[in-house]
């Protein structure tokens, strides 16, 4: 959340903010067709629109992303996504928007006055490699977040191409922040988002914020595709597992009382710092990664600095036909 001018404030009745003078906060959604348990779900229809859709728009809401656009892993995905987003683009060139009063009263351009250029470079390229909010990465990648960089790295070329390298004059890259969304998160909270941009704004340590939530049942907790999480004291993220961990909390009423939780389901959604998912991308699988197919566990296994933010609710994610089937009998 932003306060009038143009800061970030962390919520919780507190008063401090967290200055916020030059960061380009971008959120990409990694979208492919391909998915070893219900392939094409992104293309699934929900209530007259694709899944993608919901998540899109889902995110959009969010108050602390300046951009957000798709990374279409196939053709099928980017052919859908450019209907759904085309003519839903962000007014960004409106004089007024993201500009702030200072105490002063002066008047203050965020750096959305670079983003707005990079925008009307992006569409105003006939030959340019990305659509404004859909970007085609096609290429293998091992998980979302090399995907997301893909993204984020055709963009940057873009600019680079567009401005005739001066970037430096539109952007502060090494300040930016970029969020990886899941793109079958139709029932993601926008809220979530801008938590976890804040809770890694909050910590120069952090090099990724991620959200949680916590376990109530014993089906959630014995469930593979929920994705378990320990922590820390201070919330930095010690391990993600499929498996139940911490062992023995289903046994112990005392331990699943929700005033001490320990047991949590990771939501999967990244805030980055730039530089930190560069080198993500750079680094090899590590054996716990493969092991257990979860890409965090990279940043764990290179000494990264996971932090969380606790959230009432996992939203509801897509990963079988049944859970599309549940969210179409939901009310609004």
């Amino acid at each position: 959340m932003k306060d009038e001018g143009g800061r970030m404030k962390l919520e919780g009745g507190d008063s401090s903010l967290i200055p916020h003078p030059s960061s380009l906060v971008i959120g990409v959604i990694p979208a492919r067709y391909a998915s070893t348990r219900f392939p094409g779900k992104l293309l699934a229809d929900l209530r007259g629109k694709p899944v993608l859709q919901w998540t899109w728009e889902s995110a959009k809401r969010a108050k602390n992303l300046d951009r957000l656009v798709i990374a279409a892993a196939d053709e099928r995905i980017a052919e859908a996504a450019r209907k759904f987003t085309c003519g839903e683009r962000r007014a960004t060139n409106d004089d007024g928007e993201r500009r702030a009063t200072n105490d002063d009263g002066e008047r203050r351009a965020t750096n959305d006055d670079g983003e707005r250029r990079l925008q009307s470079a992006i569409s105003s390229d006939a030959h340019s490699p990305v659509h404004p909010e859909v970007i085609e990465v096609f290429d293998d990648c091992p998980s979302g977040s090399d995907r997301v960089w893909r993204a984020y790295e055709k963009l940057w070329n873009v600019e680079c191409g567009m401005q005739n390298g001066k970037q430096s004059a539109i952007r502060n890259p090494q300040s930016e922040i970029i969020v990886n969304i899941q793109g079958d998160e139709p029932l993601l909270e926008p809220g979530t988002i801008d938590k976890v941009v804040e809770r890694l704004l909050s910590d120069p340590e952090a090099g990724v914020a991620t959200p949680v939530t916590p376990i109530r049942t014993e089906e959630e907790f014995n469930e593979p595709s929920v994705v378990k999480v320990v922590l820390d004291k201070t919330g930095r993220a010690l391990y993600f597992s499929r498996v139940p961990i911490p062992h023995g909390w289903a046994q112990n009423s005392a331990i699943r009382n929700p005033q001490s939780a320990i047991a949590y389901r990771h939501i999967g959604l990244y805030a980055y710092r730039r530089e930190v998912l560069k080198d993500f991308n750079g680094w090899p699988q590590c054996q716990l990664e493969r092991v257990e197919r979860l890409e965090q566990l990279r940043l764990l296994n290179n000494g990264v600095r996971v932090v969380t933010v606790v959230v009432e609710s996992a939203g509801g994610g897509v990963d079988r036909k049944g859970d599309l089937e549940k969210m179409r009998g939901m009310s609004d």
